[in-house]
C-alpha cells in the first residue's frame, strides 16, 4: 500500500472521535436553537393573549357605553344630539337607573 494511503488504526480512531465530538456539538447547537425558539414563540404569544385580553376589556367599555346611548335614543328617536358626547336628544344624569326609567317608560314591555 502507499504510504500516503496507508493510516494507521490509531489515526482513525483519532478521526472518528473527533467527527463524533463535532457531531454532538452540532447537534447542542441545534437543540439550543430549537429551545430559544420556543421559548420567544411562547413570548410572543403571552404578548398577543395579553393583549386580546386588553382589547377584550375596552370592548366591554365600549358595549357599556353604546347599550347607554341606545336607551337615550329609545327614550327621544326623534331629536338630534344636544352636545358633544351627549345621547341624541337626551338631558339626563345618565346614570344607568335613569336611563333604564326613560327607557322603560318609553318600552314598558321590553324591559332589560
Amino acid at each position: 500500500m502507499d504510504a500516503k494511503v496507508e493510516m494507521d488504526q490509531a489515526t482513525a480512531e483519532k478521526i472518528v472521535v473527533q467527527a463524533d465530538a463535532a457531531k454532538v456539538v452540532l447537534v447542542a447547537d441545534v437543540d439550543a436553537e430549537k429551545l430559544v425558539a420556543e421559548v420567544e414563540g411562547a413570548e410572543i404569544i403571552a404578548e398577543v393573549q395579553a393583549a386580546e385580553a386588553d382589547a377584550a376589556k375596552e370592548s366591554g367599555a365600549v358595549k357599556a357605553a353604546l347599550a347607554l346611548d341606545n336607551k337615550a335614543n329609545q327614550c327621544n328617536p326623534n331629536h338630534g344630539p344636544t352636545g358633544e358626547g351627549c345621547a341624541a336628544g337626551y338631558e339626563g344624569k345618565g346614570d344607568e337607573a335613569d336611563l333604564d326609567n326613560h327607557a322603560n317608560q318609553l318600552n314598558p314591555d321590553k324591559k332589560d
